[in-house]
């Protein structure tokens, strides 16, 4: 529990060493310009008691002040040196090249400083580094270290089946405001803002609160809405299956933002739907093991064809339905029925998949863990693409009475970045839970 409240402590960026190349440095006084640096941790937890180098210059050894020690790989040390001859001033960016690093690089020498810091000489080329204390106990990547971190950014599941809801007035008016909404939006996989102007196009607005929108082939907005001669069947009032939108797409959008302009009261149905497929793939997972793994290792093919574009797109995928990471968790998950193209496998794993495919299918659609809600005009749902499947229930419009949302897309790149640099303002050290784009993080 200790080492998992350290991960927990702050997500920053800062300064972590100091070091030149060709000169002897005297010690810490001798600095160069700083650079950013993104780190883990903003408060030492543990100073450097002591350094050794062992196992012949391969590794430095660190004892810190509570008594625990790790070996840090002197080629790791090297290729994380600060200088500004390693990285760029501005961005932080490592500007050695790899080549740039003699082979089996050892270390000469390191020594503890007066400010706790360690300063590390190498043998094969004339390179001298100061790195701090601080970041080389944020860093440390035992394997404890690196699960405590891993944990931090595990989904958690929301049981309650509410939908967090804010004012738009307060997302729009304040950076704290708008943090709360992405924060909720990151942890449970959705969440509403209320009072959103009704005005078409409005939804533009409060998706660049948070990130660039996405263009896709049905523009940077959508219409939601019954239209004659449709071209998907979100253009009609039939009822809609869970889905995930546009996974065929390499960068598939990571946020999908609904605004509700029109829901008569005579309007009949129109339910929305969500489901977390993390949550489906958990018990999944203990119930059906081996079907699991299949989805894990046989790949599903999936394709698009869109002609009523300015871009008409013609697109094809194969991959497993489920990533996992070198932890066995899962990073990523497709799932879109109406998008399945014909299978191309052996025909060993044929049955295999089809089987594990449609006891999956059953699981999403018997679960009892359905999340409902029939948006009210001036409502925007945003929730994850790619964590929460979406469905509708037919509706039935008649008379005169209309259901029509406008829909738009967020990269989850820019909104989990949005969050992070929204964190740090506000000096929440929480990291953001995982958000289902392939990140081992």
């Amino acid at each position: 529990m200790a080492m998992l409240n350290s991960v927990l402590r702050t997500v920053c960026r800062q300064t972590v060493g100091r070091c030149q190349h060709g000169l002897q440095l005297t010690g810490p006084g001798t600095t160069s310009a700083p650079v950013r640096w993104l780190t883990l941790n903003s408060k030492l937890l543990s100073s450097v008691q002591q350094v050794q180098v062992v196992d012949g210059g391969k590794k430095l050894n660190v004892t810190w002040e509570d008594g625990k020690s790790f070996d840090f790989h002197s080629i790791w040390l090297r290729f994380q040196c600060p200088c500004t001859s390693c990285r760029e001033e501005s961005s932080g960016l490592f500007r050695t090249r790899p080549a740039d690093i003699p082979l089996g690089l050892k270390i000469k020498e390191a020594v503890k400083t007066e400010t706790g810091d360690v300063q590390v000489q190498w043998k094969e080329e004339q390179h001298h580094g100061y790195f701090s204390q601080d970041f080389l106990h944020q860093h440390i990547y035992s394997k404890d270290h690196l699960q405590a971190k891993k944990q931090v950014s595990r989904p958690v599941f929301n049981t309650t089946k509410n939908i967090d809801i804010m004012p738009w007035e307060d997302v729009n008016n304040s950076e704290k405001g708008l943090y709360r909404w992405l924060r909720k939006l990151n942890e449970d996989g959705l969440a509403k803002v209320s009072g959103v102007p009704k005005e078409r196009d409005y939804l533009e607005k409060v998706i660049r609160k948070i990130g660039p929108i996405i263009h896709t082939p049905y523009g940077y907005l959508f219409e939601v809405a019954t239209v004659d001669d449709p071209v998907n069947a979100s253009f009609t009032s039939v009822a809609l299956h869970f889905h995930q939108d546009l996974p065929v797409y390499e960068g598939q959008p990571g946020i999908q933002f609904l605004h509700c302009l029109r829901f008569d009261e005579t309007v009949k149905g129109g339910v929305t739907r969500f489901l977390d497929m993390y949550q489906v793939l958990a018990k999944f997972r203990v119930q059906y093991p081996n079907e699991f793994k299949t989805l894990c290792r046989v790949p599903i093919s999936i394709q698009m064809e869109y002609d009523n574009s300015d871009y008409p797109v013609l697109m094809s995928k194969r991959r497993p339905i489920i990533y996992l990471d070198d932890h066995g968790e899962v990073i990523s998950v497709v799932w879109h029925t109406y998008m399945h193209a014909p299978l191309e496998v052996p025909e060993e794993d044929v049955e295999e998949f089809y089987n594990a495919y449609q006891l999956l299918g059953r699981a999403v659609e018997f679960s009892e863990d359905v999340i409902e809600t029939k948006l009210k005009p001036g409502e925007v749902i945003a929730f994850n693409n790619r964590r929460m499947l979406h469905a509708r229930s037919a509706y039935e419009e008649g008379g005169s009475g209309k259901r029509h949302f406008q829909g738009g897309y967020l990269s989850g790149d820019d909104f989990k970045s949005r969050l992070l640099v929204l964190a740090k303002k506000m000096g929440d050290p929480r990291p953001a839970i995982r958000i289902g784009n392939n990140d081992w993080r």
